[in-house]
């Protein structure tokens, strides 16, 4: 294990901050953008990023439908539409879709089961072999 992102041999985190040069596949600018606009404060932004998860669990508890990493916050942030013109062309196509609704959402917008089906399907979430359209018990 090692003190620091930046003291990690495969780490991208010194060419993200502008501090060292990356690999030529490294997509640094469209990286620093998702943080802030201006360069200065996308590497600020970065940065705080990065010191904000130090000494944190793994990601993997914060990973929302295979997709999105972050908070429950940051995942309804997310949800919000892009604005017009955003460069995607690093999000895999199957990533870009609305997020799937759990598979009772389906039934109770679709009261005939088949078109509950049909939607959830379609909505790339859900798949024939997943059974439950029963809401989460009431805790």
């Amino acid at each position: 294990m090692v003190g620091s992102a930046q003291d990690w041999p495969g780490s991208s985190d010194r060419a993200t901050a502008g501090e060292a040069h990356g690999p030529g596949w490294l997509r640094k600018d469209w990286l620093r953008s998702t943080f802030r606009t201006a360069q200065q404060a996308a590497v600020a932004s970065y940065r705080q990023f990065v010191c904000d998860r130090a000494g944190q669990s793994g990601p993997w508890e914060d990973l929302h439908q295979q997709v999105l990493l972050g908070s429950e916050a940051f995942v309804a942030n997310v949800r919000q539409p892009l604005p017009e013109g955003r460069d995607l062309s690093e999000i895999l196509r199957a990533q870009r879709r609305a997020l799937a609704q759990p598979l009772y959402e389906y039934a109770r917008l679709h009261p005939e089961p088949d078109d509950a089906i049909r939607a959830a399907c379609a909505s790339g979430g859900c798949t024939l072999t997943r059974k439950s359209c029963q809401p989460p018990a009431a805790s």
